[in-house]
């Protein structure tokens, strides 16, 4: 009888060590994440914030900092699956309903962004942000009304990289870049893992 208590005894013992040191690698992870995240690191902290998030998927600080990461480099696709996540959570703030709205408006979602951005002008009617984007909405709409008239193009120059600011020098088209990502450039920045911009 005594044997039976003590090997029972030690079992839960062992789960208790286990899960307290499960718990303190979390505890690590995110705050190397946030590390990440403090220098603009922002791939390495999403790395790190969904290794942090399978180990405990009812984290909403977790989740809220995937999205916060994902804006950062412009990955809308992304915000939009966190702050969704975060809201079957029932953990959103105001502002994570905002940002919600804007990433819906961004992956073309117009409807869908016009019904976030009234629920958070019912929570925050004094932001000044709302008429703007519902103006922003309206402006889209009225340009879908005529879109069959146009077709929009990739120019002969444009890279699979960031381009942007074109200017006319010299009878030539000279823009900023970070050429094509997968030509692995030297040095890149840490929050995108794109190469430098260059002309």
């Amino acid at each position: 009888m005594w044997k039976k208590v003590k090997i029972i005894s030690g079992l839960v013992v062992l789960l208790l060590l286990i899960a307290n040191l499960s718990f303190g690698q979390l505890k690590i992870t995110i705050k190397l994440a946030d590390q990440a995240f403090s220098d603009f690191s922002w791939n390495e902290a999403i790395d790190l914030y969904t290794y942090a998030y399978e180990r405990d998927k009812n984290n909403a600080y977790v989740v809220r900092r995937l999205a916060d990461c994902y804006r950062n480099i412009g990955r809308t696709e992304d915000v939009e699956k966190w702050l969704k996540v975060l809201m079957e959570m029932n953990e959103q703030t105001p502002e994570d309903i905002f940002y919600y709205a804007m990433a819906l408006k961004s992956n073309g979602k117009y409807t869908d962004s016009e019904e976030a951005l009234k629920e958070y002008s019912v929570l925050r009617p004094e932001d000044g942000r709302v008429n703007l984007e519902q103006s922003l909405l309206d402006y889209i709409d009225f340009l879908l009304q005529d879109s069959t008239r146009y077709e929009v193009e990739s120019v002969p120059f444009s890279t699979p990289g960031s381009d942007w600011g074109p200017v006319v020098y010299d009878n030539k088209v000279i823009f900023v870049s970070t050429g094509d990502p997968e030509n692995n450039r030297d040095p890149k920045y840490v929050w995108d893992n794109l190469p430098f911009l260059d002309l």
